[in-house]
Order: structure tokens, then sequence, then C-alpha cells
């Protein structure tokens, strides 16, 4: 089975949703979106569901890591690497605090440079894609923000009073009330504030609710492809002029199809994802590739992904996991009812302030290299 389109996106996550999204707005655009998962179980729209839907192979792709020297109490000695795997990806199994980059990374990015990537100038594109239900419980850099785009962003509700005395005792040490998402995160002080996350009345803002679902997802001239696991990216042309033509996939039913790109293949398959399929599509350092039977296209001596890593989170109290709800069982269902029939709203998970502060050692005045996350659950 082949296709023929504008434009490939391959993931529907994090990013992917927003650009398959963006692209099909020009009627004009022919855009499919090839999803290895499906679209998000009911239960995903419950805040205090990323227990339920990670470590669930439906929902997550379950990668593990080593730990290097750290993570001595792991289980197995892996560290757990939870990525999403359905429509709006790894959006839809987090806990949803929203922080945005640091103003201070994206002007390194440009001093060295990538034109356009400032401050100021990413700086517009999330104001687009916010929309802040406001509230007097947090400081708000008006400058910094959005009321009415499309990815719904509030404070962690309900309130509780030790997340307010988090706050309370953060200035009592010297440290500001304000907005981490705001214009003023690099200040000297650092910054403290309530929690802001991807929600809006009570439930989950991932990607695929606020960018595909309802009329994006049924423009005519975007197909979206679920459970489909793209195996390689096609590449054409001559050496020095290689050129990505298409994408080979896997669907649901093991059949091998391919789709072809008229312009553009766009990869937004993870952190994980997207350096594994360069390496299956022949994009890697050429010894490792043909040790393990892939032609090497292009010799890539500094092997896509190399520099990933993951920090263990360290908690200085004891953890107690309480048992998860299977995604689509019958007790996330009744769950997600008896939340509706109490509330009105889905009840909000974990983080419920952050602060932002610097070490004495840090050489980067602008930068917050400590982060402080209260999580006391009443």
């Amino acid at each position: 089975m082949s296709e023929n389109f504008d434009f490939i996106v391959v993931g529907g996550g994090s990013a992917g949703a927003v650009i398959a999204s963006r692209l099909s707005e020009d009627p004009s655009c022919r855009v499919a979106l090839i999803e290895a998962g499906e679209r998000p179980p009911e239960v995903s729209a419950m805040p205090i569901a990323p227990a339920a839907m990670q470590l669930n192979p439906a929902t997550d792709w379950m990668y593990t890591a080593d730990p290097g020297k750290a993570g001595l109490g792991l289980n197995g000695r892996r560290m757990p690497v939870p990525r999403g795997k359905m429509l709006g990806g790894s959006s839809g199994i987090n806990y949803m605090v929203y922080v945005r980059g640091h103003p201070g990374d994206f002007d390194s990015w440009a001093a060295g440079g990538a034109t356009g990537w400032s401050y100021a100038d990413v700086l517009p594109y999330f104001r687009k894609s916010e929309g802040l239900a406001t509230s007097s419980d947090i400081v708000v850099d008006g400058a910094a923000h959005n009321t009415a785009g499309p990815l719904g962003v509030s404070v962690r509700d309900p309130l509780l009073p030790a997340a307010r005395q988090f706050v309370d005792a953060a200035v009592a040490a010297g440290i500001p009330r304000g907005d981490y998402n705001g214009r003023d995160r690099g200040g000297p002080a650092g910054i403290v504030s309530l929690s802001q996350t991807t929600t809006r009345g009570g439930r989950r803002s991932s990607t695929y609710q606020a960018f595909l679902a309802g009329e994006p997802e049924n423009r005519p001239n975007l197909t979206i492809i679920t459970g489909a696991q793209a195996t390689r990216v096609i590449l054409d042309g001559e050496a020095g002029q290689i050129a990505a033509t298409g994408v080979e996939y896997r669907t649901a039913s093991g059949e091998t199809a391919t789709a072809h790109a008229g312009k553009e293949v766009i990869l937004s398959a993870g952190a994980v994802g997207s350096p594994q399929l360069l390496l299956l599509s022949g994009v890697g350092p050429h010894q490792e590739l043909e040790a393990v039977g892939v032609p090497c296209l292009i010799n890539a001596p500094q092997r896509p992904g190399r520099a990933i890593t993951r920090r263990p989170r360290r908690r200085p109290w004891p953890v107690r996991r309480t048992p998860g709800i299977k995604a689509g069982s019958a007790a996330a269902s009744d769950r997600v009812a008896k939340n509706r029939a109490w509330t009105g709203r889905i009840i909000a998970g974990r983080c419920r302030g952050l602060l932002f502060d610097r070490s004495r050692r840090s050489a980067q005045p602008r930068y917050r290299d400590h982060v402080f996350c209260h999580r006391r659950q009443r």
C-alpha cells in the first residue's frame, strides 16, 4: 500500500499533534500524521491518572535506561523513562506541570547561531498557543501570556493549605512570588509560585485535546494513521544530495505500507523515537550501523540521540505507591464517572508549587539550577 502527501509527520505526540494541526490549516496541503499508538483513552482526561497511563503498554513505550552511578536503589538498576504512546504523546501521560524553557537557554541558542530562537523570538508562539485561566492565587506577567489560545493552562486545583504554606515559607526566606513562565524568571533572587498546569476546567489539556480533537482531525486534507509503527525514513539521492522522500511503516494488522512526501518528512517521534528512526534509516556512525546489518546512507559519527540524559529525582521522604488504574478498564471508567459526579470536574494531581533558585556555584547568573517541587497531598 502506498499513498502520496505533501507533508508526512512521524509521531503525533507533544510536537507532532501541533505540527499536523498547523500544517493542515492550509487546505491545499495534504498532510499525513503517523502515530504508533491510538487516540487517548477517556481516563487520560483525569489529571490524577498518570500512574494508570505509565507502565501501561497501551499508552506508554515503557523504556528504561542505565542510571550510571546514580539510582542505586532502582529495581534491576534500570531507570524508567515514560514516553507516551498515543495521540498527544507524553503530554497525555505526564503530570501536567507547565514550565516553559528558560529565557537564558533560548538566548544562548541565538547567541550560538540559532537565528530566530531567542526568547524574544519564541515568546509570541508561547503566547499564541496558551489559553491561561487567570487566577488571583498566582502572580501573572500579563505580557507573557494569552487567555484565548488552544492549550489550556490553569492553577493546580483544588488549592491545598500546605501549598500556600510552601509559597509563604519561600517568601519568608527571601524568595519573591512571581511568574516562573514570565519574563522575570531569570531574576537574581529566584522565584516561587503555585503550579501552573496544562489543564482546562479540571481536565487534562494534552496536545491532542488542544490541537487535534474536533474539527482539525476531521479535515479532509489531514490523514491520521494510528496503530502505525514507522520503521524507516526513505532516503533517496546521491551522496551529498540525499533527501527524505517518504516513510515506511507497519500497520496495526502487520502489513508494510509506504507514504511518499512531495515536500517534507517531519520527525517528531520524541527524544527516543526520532534518533532511533534515524539509525534504522541509515543515519549514524557507519561502523555501528553496519555491525547490525543496517546500510549506512549518511555517516554521522556523533550518533543521533547520544547526548540524551534523564536525571533521577531526589526524594528526601519515603514513597508509598498505590495500585494504579488500568486505562480502559471498568475501574477506570468508574473512577471517571465518580469524579464527574462528585465535583463536576476531574480532580488534579500532585505537584502543587514550584521554587526556582540558583546554587552558589552557578556561573550563569540568569539561570536557576535548583528546582524545588512541593508535592504534599493534603
